[in-house]
Parts: C-alpha cells; structure tokens; sequence
C-alpha cells in the first residue's frame, strides 16, 4: 500500500488501449481517517498532458471515471493536501475497460428468488488478451430484476493468461 505526506504528489502512469470505454482512478481507505487527498487524471496521448479530470474533495475518498479515453499515456497523481498524522497509507486502484480484452457471461432465466437466497448458475469467462506486466483483468457480473434494477454484483479476476 503506498504511504504519502503532505504536499507530495505520487504519480502513476497508465497505458489505455485503443478501444477502451473508460479509464477509472480512485483512492481512499486512509490509515490515518483525517487526512484530505486529492486526485487528478492527465490526458498525455498527444505529446503534453491535459488535465482530464480531478476529484478534490474535504477527504481522501476520491475517483474519477474518463469515457472514452484516447489510447495511450494517461497519468494520475495522487496529492497530499493535508496529512495531519504526518503520513497515511491509502488504497490506489486505477482500470480501464476494453471489450478487446474479453468477457464474462453468465446463464440464468428470470425467476422469483427469496431475498437473501443465493443460487448457482453457470457462467464462462473469455479472455482475449493477457494483462499487462502488473496488472490483472476484472470482470463484472451484475444481478438485476426483470425492471432491470441492480440487486447485487460481483467481480472476476484473471491474473494470468496462457495460450
């Protein structure tokens, strides 16, 4: 877990594929619960970067989504407004989403089901791509209602890929 103080940026590069829908960044999870960070995501595919977006909020729980990124270097830089313990670990999670990369399906008919029930329904994960040194693919499953409400999720990860 990176640890940070105030007035220092942390920087982190990431490389978005052509093709992706979304680049997300966010942090928080503060050892110390007091301390404000803030986050900024730069646009860098032309050459100079851009800020893009930027979450700076009273706290350090922060994220911020881009649609549609350009392929290419994105940069995010964490910033420690104000540490008051001196310094704080903190959660960093960066992702961008590209079909390119794969699916997850599962294979359920719409049914009445008991609240806090669970049940087991087959499911398959394609990976089309194998992540990037340090680096894993997620996918996500929701469960919606037949009004298309969101009632749970859950995530998928795929550490490695061999042919």
């Amino acid at each position: 877990m990176p640890s940070i103080t105030t007035g220092v940026d942390q920087v982190y590069n990431v490389t978005v594929s052509a093709g992706s829908t979304s680049l997300r960044a966010v942090i928080g999870s503060p050892s110390d619960l007091a301390s404000d960070l803030d986050l900024f995501v730069y646009n860098c595919t032309t050459g100079s970067c851009v800020l893009a977006g930027q979450s700076a909020g009273g706290s350090a729980e922060e994220a911020v989504t881009i649609p549609n990124p350009a392929a290419g270097l994105w940069i995010v830089v964490v910033n420690g407004f104000d540490v008051p313990s001196g310094t704080t670990t903190y959660h960093y999670l960066d992702v961008f989403a590209n079909p390119a990369f794969g699916s997850v399906g599962i294979t359920d008919a719409n049914a009445l089901r008991p609240a806090a029930s669970s049940w087991v329904v087959p499911g398959s994960v394609t990976a089309n791509a194998a992540p990037s040194a340090g680096r894993v693919l997620r996918g996500t499953v929701e469960v919606r209602t037949d009004t298309n409400t969101l009632v749970g999720s859950g995530e998928v990860f795929v550490q490695s890929v061999t042919p």
